[in-house]
């Protein structure tokens, strides 16, 4: 059988990297507001160039990614 890499049971992967996903809230940055309540909201302009024409707080999801791995059957690598 040909090796189908990440695809296959056996496959183990490493240690896991996060990174930023979608915007899954979005709350309208009224002028004098303050950030929402948590460590995740962000703040995103609705014009990048003009920091005075407003924008939103943004809460993004987190996305786990394994981006290495190695067989299971032939086993870690040494």
């Amino acid at each position: 059988f040909p090796c189908i890499a990440s695809a296959c049971m056996a496959w183990r992967r490493d240690a896991a990297e996060q990174r930023r996903g979608p915007i899954v809230e979005r709350v309208c940055a009224l002028p004098g507001s303050s950030r929402p309540t948590g460590d995740d909201w962000g703040y995103e302009a609705s014009d990048p160039n003009r920091a005075s024409a407003g924008g939103d707080w943004v809460r993004f999801e987190t996305v786990t990614e394994h981006l290495t791995g190695y067989c299971g059957l032939a086993g870690a690598p040494q």
